[in-house]
């Protein structure tokens, strides 16, 4: 808690998951602003396959991943960066701890300028 952290233990998260949280929060808090790190720190912890993808809009009401370099803003084009981001999951990966319990804990975790627009589940996640 003294790091800013209110998390009570949450029911679907295994024992050793709590247990890599609690041992390597301070890094987190550390770190945590880089996308790369996030994903590493969270599939470390939970033991799990994750992605985010950063999403791209004209409007923000219309999203899309991985656009073409030339249809970026600034080379040109009219999508915009932002910091809305599907997550995807391997299904078969969560065997530590259930989708909402991960969920539960990536809403308490993740820093502010990151949204989390859909989470999808997938069977693999490559």
């Amino acid at each position: 808690h003294s790091l800013g952290l209110s998390l009570e233990t949450p029911e679907g998260i295994g024992q050793q998951s709590l247990y890599r949280l609690s041992a390597s929060i301070g890094q987190f808090y550390r770190y945590k602003s880089s996308m790369g790190f996030l994903e590493n720190f969270l599939c470390y912890v939970f033991n799990c396959k994750l992605k985010f993808k950063k999403l791209y809009t004209t409007d923000y009401v219309n999203f899309v991943e991985d656009p073409a370099s030339t249809s970026l803003v600034y080379n040109g084009g009219s999508l915009y960066p932002t910091f809305q981001y599907n997550l995807y999951v391997a299904e078969t990966s969560l065997t530590e701890v259930t989708s909402q319990a991960l969920l539960s804990v990536l809403n308490k975790l993740l820093p502010i300028n990151v949204v989390i627009h859909r989470t999808i589940m997938t069977p693999i996640l490559s």
